[in-house]
């Protein structure tokens, strides 16, 4: 009932909006040059590039500078877990599993693109751990449903990751982190004459002490102080990408990518497996022809391949009692084009595209594959009060299933310093392949599901005066169809299409430029994540791993060429189970930073994490490492 009153809210909206609309044609027909206006986009020297992304201009969006970010020793979990909205699951210490939930939504529920292609596996989630932050050059969140442009998997946002660009001149950066655990990472750009090369090695042993509660949270008797094994890590990555430069603003681009990481598994503190691996490869080509000139727009035509491997090791059954060997090949193969240009009038964008893809999985599930075909087309009109009205639909045929994904999204000045945006769409997922066709033993596939269904809204007010912006966003998003798994015999499960859920709740951010030194940023997200399927035995409880609350604070000064910063974040408690029987309590940490910028473009930070060295926990009770000391060298020439 609630999202029928919201829905009727932005109708009307709508409706005041159409009245306008006439009188921005009219000022804009007045105009002898056909120049959309896109108002004043911020740039500032911050981690926050610019709190607009053309690309998605009414959503809540932000733009991260891994320049800036890789100043610190921090990964890319740790960038987009100070995001509001947004969660990062982590299950151990460096360079462990780390999966990402935006707005409630399950990690296969966010889509995760590298340089346009995703990297979600068939329909899964991602392992951000496995990204190297210093071998990016732009990582932009996108907050809410996206699937009318993205397509399958965009459901609670997108996280669009940009490889380092060419320059024309040359340019060379290094960057080097040690620090605790015997973590070693470093990082190497060489760009010239239109190429660049990417080196980067990360390696830690993992191992960390903590407190073991043996299982029984409210028995102290049995706890002992214990250390997390089996946790080390080492990644290498190697990327290579060249620009020819055609006449007539016409580009070709051709980058290949080779990424492998071998990790430990250390298992649950119960049930610990000091033995078990996972190693990871990723090869990833793609080739890009641009046109800036197409038909007055911008044409581009991409051809891509990627392939992520996955082999699991646990030979003494630690992890369920009986040996496993397990690998599995994910491919992709994609085509698509993309034109963008004006529109049916001098005040807006028109974008039109289309793409083909296959996926492939090479494994013992019979080796499945799935062609999608996909079209889809989406209008911006600029107004000249700086709104804008946003609407696109895109059509997906996946494995011969038809979907369609329409969206539509409002941005509009309310005064100078007020706007309000709101966005409404349905939004999908297709099932994975291992829910698909998966026959362990203990859990099987399901030939027969169905793509999940998803709602989304959101409504939010953005302040923005002088130095300083407040962001306050209502969200709500309904899933029907959800796939969840079922006891079919003795230990047998098995999924169907027999869940549904809603994921609502409020984010608040705020990004304060108190002096030209001095800034303050923080954000708190509140989330209601809850089953609604009916079931008696389940409905109304929580949905795990989904924390009700976070709060994440820093302040940052920078007397020149000193730079000091503290932050701190706190997240509530969190289910572990779907009954709502156990749940994990808050959680709490501290950073501190001391840097200093030298005058020849080297800079040097020394950081502690988990400052105060209090017991925290990832989503599922697995221990996180305590106080770290962290010495990281950056230079650019």
């Amino acid at each position: 009932m609630a999202l029928k009153l919201l829905l009727i809210f932005q109708l009307c909206i709508w409706a005041i909006f159409s009245l306008i609309a006439p009188q921005a044609y009219a000022q804009t027909e007045n105009d002898s040059d056909d120049i959309i206006d896109l108002g004043v986009i911020y740039v500032e020297e911050s981690y926050f590039e610019s709190d607009e992304i053309i690309d998605s201009p009414t959503s809540f969006a932000i733009v991260l500078d891994p320049q800036e970010l890789s100043r610190q020793s921090i990964t890319l979990s740790d960038a987009l877990d100070s995001l509001p909205g947004v969660s990062i699951r982590s299950f151990g210490g460096l360079g462990s599993l780390s999966t990402i939930s935006i707005r409630g939504a399950g990690s296969e529920n966010v889509l995760v693109l590298l340089d346009g292609v995703p990297l979600n596996p068939t329909g899964g989630s991602v392992d951000i751990s496995d990204i190297p932050l210093d071998s990016l050059e732009r990582i932009e969140i996108i907050r809410g449903g996206e699937g009318a442009i993205y397509g399958g998997g965009a459901v609670g946002g997108i996280i669009k990751l940009t490889s380092k660009s060419i320059f024309d001149d040359a340019n060379f950066s290094a960057r080097l982190t040690a620090g605790s655990f015997d973590t070693l990472t470093t990082g190497l750009t060489w760009r010239e004459n239109n190429n660049v090369l990417h080196f980067d090695f990360a390696g830690s042993s993992g191992n960390f002490s903590f407190h073991n509660d043996n299982g029984t949270v409210f028995d102290q008797s049995d706890d002992f102080p214990d250390t997390r094994e089996n946790n080390e890590f080492a990644s290498f990555d190697f990327r290579f990408g060249h620009l020819w430069e055609l006449p007539d603003s016409r580009l070709v681009n051709f980058s290949v990518e080779w990424f492998r990481d071998r990790k430990g598994i250390p298992g649950i503190t119960t049930l610990p497996s000091p033995h078990a691996s996972q190693s990871n490869t990723r090869t990833y080509m793609q080739g890009t022809y641009s046109d800036a000139d197409f038909h007055n727009g911008n044409l581009s035509l991409v051809v891509s391949w990627l392939r992520q491997s996955r082999n699991f090791v646990d030979e003494f059954g630690e992890s369920t009692g009986v040996p496993i060997y397990s690998s599995q090949n994910h491919n992709r193969y994609e085509s698509r084009a993309e034109w963008s240009g004006p529109g049916f009038t001098t005040s807006d964008i028109l974008t039109t595209g289309a793409t083909i893809f296959r996926e492939t999985l090479d494994t013992e599930l019979n080796n499945p594959s799935r062609n999608t075909f996909a079209l889809w087309l989406r209008d911006e009109l600029y107004m000249h009060s700086g709104g804008v009205i946003s609407g696109a639909v895109r059509y997906d045929n996946v494995g011969g299933d038809s979907i369609l994904s329409p969206e539509i999204g409002i941005k509009y000045p309310i005064s100078s310093t007020w706007t309000v945006q709101s966005n409404f769409g349905l939004d999908f997922r297709s099932p994975s392949f291992e829910e698909l066709y998966r026959n362990e033993g203990f859990v099987i596939g399901n030939p027969d599901l169905s793509n999940e269904r998803t709602l989304s809204f959101d409504l939010g007010l953005v302040h923005t005066v002088n130095d300083l912006r407040l962001e306050a966003v209502y969200f709500n998003n309904q899933t029907k169809d959800l796939i969840d798994y079922l006891l079919i015999s003795g230990f047998r499960w098995k999924p169907f299409n027999i869940g549904r859920m809603r994921s609502s709740g409020l984010e608040f951010s705020m990004d304060w430029l108190i002096a030209n030194d001095l800034e303050l940023r923080g954000n708190y997200t509140r989330t209601r994540a809850i089953d609604t399927s009916g079931d008696s035995s389940r409905s109304g409880m929580p949905i795990v791993g989904q924390p009700s609350s976070d709060i994440f604070t820093e302040l940052r000064w920078k007397p020149d060429p000193w730079e000091v910063f503290i932050n701190w974040e706190r997240q509530g408690s969190s289910p572990v189970t779907s009954s709502g029987s156990k749940f994990l309590p808050p959680t709490e940490s501290a950073g501190f930073g001391l840097g200093y910028n030298f005058d020849n473009g080297v800079s040097m930070m020394f950081e502690m994490k988990n400052l105060f060295d209090s017991d925290i926990y990832d989503v599922r009770g697995f221990p996180l490492p305590g106080r770290s000391y962290f010495l990281t060298i950056n230079g650019e020439y």
